[in-house]
């Protein structure tokens, strides 16, 4: 039984790690699988995930971030790690911009097989200083990638270019992985949890956001919208799904829209498909997206969505349900929401099924994949 090392940071309720997740599910007694665990200097952070993964009897071990204690200590936790674990034939790394000390690392211990997984497109926001920074980083990383990586997958064709060269992408060694779902959950999921959580009737208009709150998801921009609504007098409700991680955007959103009682924050969930199910739409703002994993979550639940540009078009599976706005107006937002809420557009549970599986969105497809994938010497 091939060992096979996952790189990630905490494993919490993120499009990666959900499939992450998926996928343990699923291959757990094919592969013997352990977690190595990025975190901040002396840390042992606790993820959602954290309890499931431990009752699979999978090990979980925790690395300092290579940016709190430098290369070289990063080098010795990694190898020390190892050397507990035994032979590891692969290791998977999820971490993105830092996979390219993962495969360094990877490749001193005598690992064969390095596989870089790119789970998003990789554009830095911030300060001019931080993005020079930031910049500066993911150069070195890409090299390190160029030189020690043997694997090159990526979520979508967008997100492979921030990590790989054109000759890797072009490579027999190059692979799209897409964050697939369960879609039995989504599809056969009842709904009116939420509704009836927060007594809201069967009628009454709810739009939401899936999503950490983070600078790149744009909720400055979502709040606005919903505030734009509002004023025009549309009597809808915005609930908010995801964890706190940019205070200064949370801030925003929490100022500009929780003295209304139709805003709801409801923190993280481990039963998000009852949440698309209540909503009467999707509302994604933001500035980029690997893949968008939660517009494909919402059209398996039925959801219409209005969303970004910066999601990518293939997250569109061609069921009506999807409309994408290249605009930071406010009151272009606006009417198309309205207008998507006036749409009737309700297709069969079978139709998205199937649109599912075209899409290359079913975990079961894409874990088939892997087991082939991870088996290759």
């Amino acid at each position: 039984m091939k060992t096979i090392l996952l790189v990630s940071g905490t494993m919490n309720f993120g499009g990666a790690e959900t499939m992450v997740m998926d996928i343990l599910r699923k291959l757990k007694d094919d592969f013997r699988f352990v977690f190595l665990i990025n975190r901040n200097k002396g840390t042992k952070p606790v993820g959602m995930f954290d309890e499931e993964i431990k009752a699979m009897g999978i090990p979980m071990y925790y690395i300092d971030a290579v940016w709190d204690v430098g290369v070289k200590e990063y080098e010795r936790q990694f190898k020390e790690v190892v050397q507990k674990i035994g032979k590891v034939d692969v290791v998977h790394s999820h971490v993105n911009s830092k996979s390219g000390i993962v495969c360094r690392c990877a490749q001193r211990c005598g690992i064969k097989r390095r596989i870089v997984h790119c789970h998003a497109k990789i554009i830095f926001d911030g300060s001019l200083k931080s993005r020079v920074v930031n910049n500066a980083e993911l150069f070195i990383q890409r090299h390190w990638i160029k030189k020690y990586a043997t694997d090159f997958w990526g979520c979508s064709e967008d997100a492979m270019p921030s990590l790989f060269t054109k000759k890797q992408i072009n490579s027999e060694k190059a692979r799209i992985i897409h964050n697939a779902i369960n879609m039995e959950k989504f599809t056969s999921c009842d709904g009116g949890v939420l509704r009836k959580e927060y007594n809201l009737s069967k009628d009454a208009l709810v739009i939401g956001t899936v999503g950490r709150i983070a600078k790149v998801k744009n909720y400055r921009l979502a709040a606005d919208i919903v505030k734009e609504l509002w004023q025009r007098n549309v009597d809808c409700y915005y609930v908010v799904a995801g964890v706190k991680q940019d205070l200064a955007d949370a801030q925003y959103l929490f100022d500009t829209l929780s003295g209304d009682r139709r805003f709801i924050y409801i923190g993280t969930r481990n039963d998000i498909q009852n949440i698309y199910k209540d909503l009467s739409l999707y509302l994604g703002t933001s500035k980029r997206e690997g893949l968008g994993l939660s517009v494909v979550e919402a059209q398996a639940g039925a959801t219409p969505c209005v969303v970004s540009s910066g999601f990518p078009k293939l997250c569109d599976m061609g069921l009506n349900l999807v409309d994408f706005v290249d605009s930071a107006d406010v009151k272009v937002w606006a009417d198309r929401v309205e207008r998507m809420l006036e749409s009737k557009t309700v297709p069969q549970r079978q139709e998205i099924e199937n649109a599912i599986r075209m899409s290359g969105f079913d975990i079961n497809t894409e874990t088939a994949k892997l087991r082939e994938y991870y088996n290759y010497d």
